[in-house]
Protein backbone atom coordinates (compact mmCIF):
# COMPACT_ATOMS: atom_id res chain seq x y z
CA UNK A 1 0.00 0.00 0.00
CA UNK A 2 1.66 3.30 -1.04
CA UNK A 3 0.78 6.44 1.50
CA UNK A 4 1.73 9.84 0.79
CA UNK A 5 1.92 12.80 3.37
CA UNK A 6 1.01 15.73 2.55
CA UNK A 7 3.60 18.69 2.28
CA UNK A 8 3.18 22.20 2.14
CA UNK A 9 6.10 23.20 0.77
CA UNK A 10 6.16 20.80 -1.98
CA UNK A 11 2.54 21.93 -2.86
CA UNK A 12 3.47 25.12 -3.00
CA UNK A 13 6.28 24.29 -5.42
CA UNK A 14 3.72 22.33 -7.70
CA UNK A 15 1.11 25.06 -7.81
CA UNK A 16 4.33 27.63 -8.64
CA UNK A 17 5.25 25.14 -11.26
CA UNK A 18 1.46 25.11 -12.46
CA UNK A 19 1.46 28.69 -12.98
CA UNK A 20 4.34 28.94 -14.42
CA UNK A 21 2.63 26.48 -17.22
CA UNK A 22 -0.51 28.26 -17.42
CA UNK A 23 1.41 31.84 -18.10
CA UNK A 24 3.72 30.30 -20.72
CA UNK A 25 0.24 28.68 -22.73
CA UNK A 26 -1.57 31.92 -22.37
CA UNK A 27 1.86 33.79 -23.71
CA UNK A 28 2.17 31.34 -26.39
CA UNK A 29 -1.10 31.30 -27.24
CA UNK A 30 -1.72 27.72 -26.64
CA UNK A 31 -4.85 27.78 -24.11
CA UNK A 32 -7.36 30.98 -24.27
CA UNK A 33 -7.69 33.05 -21.21
CA UNK A 34 -11.38 31.22 -21.10
CA UNK A 35 -9.70 28.25 -21.74
CA UNK A 36 -7.55 28.23 -18.90
CA UNK A 37 -10.36 29.65 -16.57
CA UNK A 38 -12.88 26.89 -17.52
CA UNK A 39 -10.29 24.31 -16.65
CA UNK A 40 -8.83 25.45 -13.80
CA UNK A 41 -12.01 27.35 -12.31
CA UNK A 42 -14.00 24.42 -12.09
CA UNK A 43 -16.91 25.93 -13.85
CA UNK A 44 -20.42 23.84 -13.73
CA UNK A 45 -18.25 21.89 -10.69
CA UNK A 46 -21.34 23.01 -8.78
CA UNK A 47 -23.97 23.17 -10.58
CA UNK A 48 -26.54 21.46 -10.11
CA UNK A 49 -26.25 21.86 -6.75
CA UNK A 50 -27.94 23.36 -3.87
CA UNK A 51 -26.64 25.01 -1.18
CA UNK A 52 -27.88 25.13 2.33
CA UNK A 53 -26.95 27.49 4.95
CA UNK A 54 -28.56 27.56 8.91
CA UNK A 55 -29.83 30.81 9.61
CA UNK A 56 -27.82 32.61 11.86
CA UNK A 57 -28.49 32.89 15.70
CA UNK A 58 -29.74 35.82 17.14
CA UNK A 59 -27.37 37.37 19.49
CA UNK A 60 -29.75 37.54 22.17
CA UNK A 61 -30.04 33.53 21.27
CA UNK A 62 -26.87 32.30 21.68
CA UNK A 63 -25.70 30.53 25.40
CA UNK A 64 -22.67 31.75 26.18
CA UNK A 65 -19.50 30.14 25.84
CA UNK A 66 -21.34 27.71 22.97
CA UNK A 67 -20.80 27.25 19.18
CA UNK A 68 -22.95 27.80 17.23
Amino acid sequence: MRVSYYDPDQRALEKAESRRRDEEALVSGGISHEELQRINGGYGMFRGSKLVRRPRAKAADRTPGVAP
